[in-house]
């Protein structure tokens, strides 16, 4: 669970020629709408993206305080649809 996300980006950036950044974790569940929903240990991923040296996440929107106060030195993009993940995948 919670590799919806990462495999949508994967598929998408084969699709249109775009690499994914290797320094971009992806974590959330997509639902049937294109809703990007939250997992369980969402902290705990973040984290550890952190500390193997990851510079982004890409997260579902969701407990926006816990994560902007953390101060672990790793950028949080939040994002409420595939659409919008698709966008950070751009460069957007």
């Amino acid at each position: 669970p919670g590799g919806d996300l990462a495999v949508a980006a994967a598929i998408a950036s084969g699709h249109l020629r775009v690499a994914t950044a290797l320094e971009t974790a992806w974590v959330g569940e997509i639902g049937l709408c294109g809703e990007v929903r939250v997992v369980v240990g969402i902290e705990g991923r973040i984290a550890e993206a952190a500390r193997m040296g990851l510079g982004r996440c890409v997260v579902p929107v969701a407990g926006r305080k816990e994560r902007v106060s953390r101060g672990d030195g790793i950028e949080v993009v939040e994002v409420e649809r595939v659409a919008e993940a698709l966008a950070v995948l751009r460069g957007g």
